[in-house]
């Protein structure tokens, strides 16, 4: 009995063998990768009161947007925006300011942000006509500019 099963087993691993080094081709099609689509809206979305997310999408007709390629904030963030310019202000007592541009597609790519320090809570944001943003900071009863 033991032998059978020993043999049993052998020809299993043959034949699992076998299917493993034939079943693959070196000119498989490679998996088609979807067409990117142009973005034309920036959209702010907050999940259970927890996380925002900011993302794009492509039109008003779409039916569902996913957050696979946004951004994820603390909640309390607010989002401010002019041309392919976004800032987002960290909310609750944050005390950053995040930049992201808008690429040829309409998708946000990462900037630099800056820190104002702690408890500066920045929040509204104003852009003026000369590439400058100015920043109130709420807890310390001012305000900053930003070059953008």
């Amino acid at each position: 009995m033991k032998t059978t099963t020993f043999q049993h087993i052998a020809l299993w691993a043959m034949f699992i063998g076998a299917f493993g080094l034939t079943s693959c081709d070196k000119n498989d099609e490679p998996t088609p990768k979807p067409e990117e689509t142009k973005q034309h809206f920036v959209c702010f979305n907050t999940v259970d009161q927890k996380i925002d997310y900011l993302g794009t999408f492509a039109d008003l007709t779409q039916k569902a947007v996913d957050n696979k390629k946004a951004f994820e904030f603390a909640f309390g963030a607010y989002p401010f925006a002019q041309g392919n310019t976004v800032l987002v202000a960290d909310g609750n007592g944050g005390d950053k300011v995040h930049k992201f541009t808008r690429d040829a597609n309409g998708y946000l790519m990462r900037g630099e942000s800056v820190t104002f320090g702690q408890g500066s809570a920045p929040g509204e944001i104003t852009f003026s006509n000369d590439g400058k943003a100015y920043v109130v900071l709420v807890l310390l009863n001012t305000y900053s500019q930003l070059v953008v």
